[in-house]
């Protein structure tokens, strides 16, 4: 519970201070303006591919039996269910972590848009959706296994994405992001630093691996455990952290939709 609170707290200040948004960034790279919403997310993506790599070579992290990994993959699944992501992603104005932001700061819009997307998320995946999802990720599988890995990680490999971090910040800089902002943004692609979080306070944790830590830590909102209606501790916490900072820093200034 204190950890999923903590890492909530850090993400929301972050993603709230950053106004993180793959819409957002989306919408620019359509437009051929690469401007600091690219920025932002890029950041955060390099960030969190720098962390796992680290986290990995310093030995405080093993990927081989994660689930991404070691189990059967669905390419049918990705591409499907990345089209119809985004696609809801910009009729809804707002990605999840944007939305979850949002929600907090009293957003009517928003707090309507995460609760269908979560029921939906919920019904796809245990619920009367569950047969059609299950159907088209049967489509086209790959096994699981070392295979699924685009490379060894290496001291190189860590090195070069460190690089693409910095060569991130540098472009952040280039397009008048603030250095804050550029700090926000890094923590929100730290998703893996909640392993460390979970490590500090003596929990078990399951860390994700590679760009998926950030997609993983927006499933973990909808997510529930075992049995009608529960949902796990840390998902719980780390919505009520993500929250009351949103909510606290409402009462001072209402943030601007993106």
């Amino acid at each position: 519970m204190i950890s999923g609170a903590l890492v909530g707290l850090v993400f929301g200040a972050a993603a709230g201070h950053s106004r993180f948004c793959l819409r957002a960034a989306t919408i620019e790279v359509t437009e051929r303006r690469f401007g600091p919403k690219l920025a932002i997310w890029l950041i955060a993506f390099t960030a969190a591919l720098a962390l796992v790599q680290l986290a990995i070579l310093s030995g405080h992290l093993d990927v081989s039996s994660a689930r991404q990994i070691a189990g059967t993959g669905s390419l049918s699944g990705a591409v499907i269910g990345g089209l119809m992501f985004g696609a809801g992603m910009i009729l809804a104005r707002g990605c999840a972590s944007r939305l979850l932001v949002l929600s907090a700061s009293g957003n009517l819009r928003a707090i309507v848009t995460g609760l269908v997307l979560t029921l939906t998320a919920q019904a796809a995946y245990r619920g009367v959706l569950a047969p059609a999802r299950e159907a088209l990720a049967d489509l086209w599988t790959i096994p699981g296994g070392p295979d699924r890995l685009l490379a060894d990680t290496s001291a190189p490999l860590g090195v070069a994405a460190l690089l693409a971090l910095l060569a991130a910040l540098v472009f952040g800089w280039s397009k008048g992001v603030r250095p804050t902002e550029l700090v926000a943004a890094a923590l929100v692609g730290g998703g893996g630093l909640s392993g460390l979080v979970h490590h500090l306070c003596h929990r078990r944790c399951v860390v994700r691996s590679g760009a998926g830590a950030i997609r993983d830590l927006h499933r973990a909102l909808g997510r529930h455990a075992d049995g009608i209606g529960q949902r796990t501790e840390f998902a719980d916490e780390f919505r009520a952290g993500t929250g009351s900072w949103r909510v606290r820093r409402g009462v001072v200034r209402r943030p601007a939709e993106r």
